[in-house]
């Protein structure tokens, strides 16, 4: 049996090697052939059956064991495991063969690129990317660094074992990925043009929305953040934003699996099929399996049989269940009208932390002249400082909630629409 099992190994693991194509595998005999190896090794197991069942069968158990042993034990392996050089073969030959194939949309799977320069928030994209690849896409964890020459290339090494590391915490399915570049736009725009293999290339990219990424000015951030939105929209990519407050998220961890429910805002349009197509795979997965899927359908008017029927004919023909409604869109004076509460409240939030950043301005200017402490001085500025700058922020959101309502009234006022007079007077 001893015989039997070592020679029938040695020719299995000849037949595997020769199977991968690895180009360490360069066998001197010149006449030998991977199929001989699989016949001597299936011939070996068959002798050994043919001999003593009962032994046999207890061999290979033992031999199974072992294995297992010393895969779970053993240190760094002195020689290179086939394995690896098998699946990069079985990775080559498939790729070859899609490629080959005709494109068609009941073959699209997402092939994810997650933007994260932010370890803390980065969890919420691993898991919501987990989600929508259900179990049949790929994600790819990027981090891009702006600079050059060595200094740069040894912090992308660091950068991508952090990375690595935390994909290996959150025991997610991801690849990580840190590209260098003089310039991050630049380094995004390369990237989502380049990243991939044959057909196989990305398709959506993920990101945290801009009050989820990490702290700087908030106009600039606005501004990188919309510049990196153009390019991935120039380049016929989707785009997945998540919008995940902490409070919210651990709200979300609370809900018990089978009350959890997927909104998806239907319009008719691309965007609307591909939202549903994200929903339904979110359900593939272990979190998300029990929950239901609804399609609120925005609609002018209250007659909306024929909406809802449509909407069902489309779940029909795509094979996903879900369930339709109808949300009558506002009309244009309640939309101005809420506007107007929006910019009034925001109005009031700029004038309170004007007020506050005046008052910090104040004891910054009453310790100068009193000779207060220097540490202390220090202290005082930078909170003035801070203050100051989220007065600033606060008075530009409150100037955009006011345009914002002067456009909704005039809108309302084109349509014919009667506006209160509070908001008359105010337009």
């Amino acid at each position: 049996m001893f015989f039997l099992i070592s020679y029938g190994l040695l020719n299995y693991a000849t037949y595997y090697e020769a199977r991968s194509e690895s180009p360490s595998f360069r066998p001197r005999f010149r006449w030998y052939h991977k199929n001989v190896s699989l016949i001597g090794g299936v011939a070996c197991l068959g002798a050994m059956m043919t001999i003593d069942v009962t032994a046999g069968t207890i061999s290979t158990v033992v031999l199974f064991a072992i294995y297992q042993y010393l895969k779970r034990t053993s240190g760094p392996a002195r020689w290179a495991d086939s394995r690896r050089a098998y699946h990069l073969q079985q990775v080559r030959e498939h790729l070859l063969a899609a490629d080959a194939d005709p494109d068609h949309p009941r073959s699209w799977r997402p092939h994810v690129l997650l933007f994260s320069d932010d370890s803390k928030h980065r969890k919420r994209l691993f898991d919501f990317a987990s989600w929508v690849q259900g179990q049949s896409g790929f994600t790819t964890a990027v981090q891009i660094l702006e600079g050059q020459g060595a200094k740069i290339l040894k912090e992308k090494k660091a950068t991508e074992d952090d990375l690595r590391k935390d994909i290996q915490e959150h025991g997610i399915a991801a690849f990580p990925l840190v590209v260098a570049a003089p310039d991050l736009m630049m380094g995004a725009y390369s990237l989502i043009q380049a990243f991939g293999v044959g057909p196989l290339k990305a398709n959506t990219i993920l990101l945290n929305w801009v009050e989820q990424t990490p702290s700087e000015d908030l106009e600039e951030r606005e501004n990188r953040f919309g510049r990196n939105l153009r390019i991935a929209y120039s380049l016929g990519r989707n785009i997945v934003i998540l919008c995940a407050k902490h409070t919210a998220w651990e709200t979300l961890k609370t809900v018990p699996r089978e009350n959890r429910r997927i909104d998806v805002w239907w319009w008719g349009d691309a965007t609307s099929r591909l939202m549903l197509l994200f929903a339904y795979m979110m359900t593939r997965s272990k979190e998300w399996e029990d929950a239901k899927i609804r399609l609120p359908a925005v609609c002018m008017a209250p007659e909306s049989d024929g909406t809802v029927q449509e909407i069902r004919d489309v779940l029909d023909d795509i094979q996903i269940d879900a369930e339709p409604e109808v949300v009558i869109q506002p009309s244009a004076a309640d939309a101005a009208t809420d506007s107007r509460k929006m910019a009034l409240k925001n109005g009031k939030a700029a004038e309170k932390a004007s007020d506050k950043a005046d008052k910090k301005l104040r004891k910054v200017e009453e310790a100068a002249s009193s000779k207060t402490d220097p540490e202390e001085l220090k202290e005082l500025k930078a909170e003035a400082d801070a203050a100051e700058k989220q007065a600033h922020e606060a008075a530009r959101k409150a100037a955009k909630a006011a345009a914002k309502a002067e456009d909704a009234a005039k809108k309302a006022e084109a349509s014919g629409a009667p506006l209160p007079d509070t908001q008359k007077n105010s337009a």
